[in-house]
């Protein structure tokens, strides 16, 4: 554990621009536990949605990650990082500042209630679903992606593939329900204690990027794609 936990921390000293320790070691010490602690219970997640367990420990160390950029101590040595001379350490302390931005706002119950929301909504996403052919010659399984199914189904004919675009949206749409709209209302209002009007411009910002640029940048790459 303790090789991982090194690895953990050279590895965010890196994400954070800055390939040594420096004074503010125990900052990245204590954060890399964190993130550390908080991956590992997000794998187990993902590979399991029903392990309660790995839920309960992604949600503690949630909440530690919001306790931690709570702390005043924790706040002013980012911003002493970010006002640096030297441009590493001004790049580290933006870089944490943009991770205390999308975590510092909600409170533990808005953790566990969102955790409540994703669970529901993954497990809703992964229930197998099955499209039959017209003749029940063909039986085709929702969850994949179009692209995958579009591909493998060549052999369809045009109204048998206009069918199962349809059942295919339908599956997908049927977990765009209260639970998602409850989900996107929750990180709207925390984003707007930011600052931020949606939870998708405090993302964006996390990202270093603004609704601006990402305008822009979507633009150019249209006028790219859309002639092909």
């Amino acid at each position: 554990l303790e090789r991982e936990m090194q690895l953990i921390s050279t590895l965010l000293l890196a994400l954070l621009g800055c390939s040594a320790p420096d004074t503010h070691t125990q900052l990245d010490e204590r954060y890399s536990e964190i993130r550390y602690a908080l991956g590992m219970a997000e794998r187990d997640t993902t590979r399991n949605i029903k392990d309660s367990e790995a839920r309960l420990r992604k949600l503690r160390w949630s909440n530690e990650e919001v306790s931690f950029f709570n702390d005043q101590t924790v706040m002013a040595s980012i911003e002493s990082m970010r006002k640096s001379s030297d441009p590493l350490t001004a790049k580290k302390g933006d870089a944490y500042w943009r991770h205390a931005i999308l975590e510092r706002s909600w409170t533990p119950a808005e953790k566990e209630r969102e955790e409540e929301l994703l669970a529901r909504i993954q497990s809703k996403r992964q229930e197998e679903t099955l499209w039959m052919s017209r003749n029940g010659a063909t039986e085709v399984a929702l969850n994949d992606s179009w692209t995958r199914i579009s591909s493998s189904t060549n052999s369809l004919s045009e109204a048998e593939k206009s069918d199962l675009q349809d059942a295919w949206v339908e599956s997908r749409m049927s977990w765009l329900e209260k639970d998602l709209v409850e989900l996107i209302r929750l990180r709207n209002e925390v984003a707007r204690r930011e600052g931020f009007a949606t939870y998708w411009e405090l993302a964006l910002a996390h990202r270093g990027l603004n609704p601006e640029e990402v305008t822009e940048l979507w633009t150019k790459l249209e006028a790219m794609i859309v002639p092909i």
